[in-house]
């Protein structure tokens, strides 16, 4: 249905949103497996741990953002002081690519690379935090369901 569409309608616009959409069809898989459920319930039951890791990396996006920026503004590298660093927000974009472990630009000042040093340690634990929630929860969704499973299941009885 998807080559169909695309290919029918030489890619004009309603029919690359028909394209897009044919990628819903993977929510019906929802029905059977529950991952989006599960996932919202760790999401209610872990709540204030999970808002302190949003806030607490929200602050600290924009403080790096300005760190790198004031280090790397006056950097020899051309791209690194022009089109990487050349803005506060252009900084911000950087850092949160930079933030998630993907280092693509290298050309860092010696103050610089200190800095990232340290930013690298530093996002490493703190994005540990909600990846651990939520695979300490999967993992006792799983076994709620086995022990469900196991215990429900038909139970042979010797007459």
């Amino acid at each position: 249905l998807h080559f169909i569409l695309c290919a029918a309608n030489g890619g004009d616009n309603v029919s690359e949103w028909l394209c897009a959409a044919c990628v819903l069809r993977l929510v019906k898989l929802e029905r059977y497996l529950h991952s989006f459920r599960d996932i919202w319930a760790i999401t209610c039951k872990h709540a204030g741990i999970l808002m302190t890791t949003l806030v607490l990396s929200s602050m600290l996006w924009m403080l790096f953002s300005c760190l790198l920026y004031a280090t790397e503004k006056h950097n020899p590298d051309p791209e690194m002081n022009d089109e990487v660093y050349g803005s506060v927000w252009r900084g911000m974009w950087t850092e949160i690519i930079n933030l998630h472990g993907e280092w693509p630009w290298a050309d860092f000042t010696a103050a610089g690379k200190g800095i990232s040093t340290f930013i690298a340690l530093f996002s490493i634990m703190l994005f540990c935090v909600p990846i651990s929630i939520f695979g300490g929860g999967l993992s006792q969704k799983i076994a709620a369901e086995r022990r469900g499973s196991f215990l429900g299941g038909q139970v042979c009885v010797e007459p």
